[in-house]
C-alpha cells in the first residue's frame, strides 16, 4: 500500500487546480475533476483531496452546481464515480478565472526555472 502524501498543497498550487477547473467548466460548459486534471496535474507530493476542496469551495460559493456524476477515466482513481459541474454563475466564475490567472502564471514561471534560481 502507498502512502498517501501529507503535503498540503500551497496557495499558487491550488490556485493552478482553480483556474484549471473554472477554464474547463467556461470553455466546455460542462466538466468535472477529471477535465482539469487534463489542464493541471498538481504535483505527486501533494495531498490529492485538494480538488475536493476547491469543488467543495466553488459549490458554497455558488459559482458552480452539480449535474450529475460519471466514472473517472483516470486509472489511479479505480473508475470510481465523480461528480459533472456547470457553472452557476458565470460572470463570477469568469471573474475569478482571470483574477486566478495571474497567481497560476507566475508560479508556472516559477516551475521553468533551474533548481536554485527564482523567478522574479
Amino acid at each position: 500500500m502507498t502512502r498517501r502524501p501529507n503535503r498540503r498543497a500551497t496557495g499558487a498550487e491550488q490556485a493552478q487546480a482553480t483556474h484549471a477547473l473554472l477554464s474547463a467548466l467556461i470553455d466546455q460548459g460542462e466538466a468535472s475533476t477529471d477535465d482539469a486534471h487534463r489542464l493541471y496535474r498538481l504535483p505527486d507530493s501533494c495531498d490529492q483531496r485538494t480538488w475536493g476542496a476547491i469543488v467543495s469551495g466553488l459549490l458554497t460559493s455558488r459559482i458552480i452546481r452539480r449535474v450529475g456524476d460519471r466514472h473517472t477515466s483516470r486509472r489511479i482513481a479505480h473508475g470510481r464515480r465523480i461528480g459533472r459541474y456547470v457553472l452557476a454563475d458565470r460572470g463570477q466564475a469568469i471573474a475569478m478565472r482571470d483574477r486566478l490567472a495571474a497567481s497560476a502564471a507566475r508560479q508556472r514561471a516559477r516551475q521553468l526555472c533551474l533548481p536554485g534560481i527564482a523567478a522574479k
